[in-house]
């Protein structure tokens, strides 16, 4: 069984497109800032570092 958590603190998204040098994309988060209130979490793959399951 696997757990994920989340915190409730936001993620302060101007301040990574500025520190990433991401121009556009900042200009689109002042432009629409409503837009960036929602937080959406997509999972792809995940990669699992362990010894392997053994077969009873």
């Amino acid at each position: 069984m696997f757990r994920f958590e989340i915190d409730d603190e936001k993620t302060d998204k101007a301040g990574v497109f500025e520190t990433s040098k991401l121009q556009q994309s900042l200009k689109h988060y002042r432009e629409h800032k409503e837009w960036y209130e929602q937080t959406v979490i997509q999972l792809g793959r995940l990669l699992l570092v362990q010894p392997p399951i053994e077969s009873i």
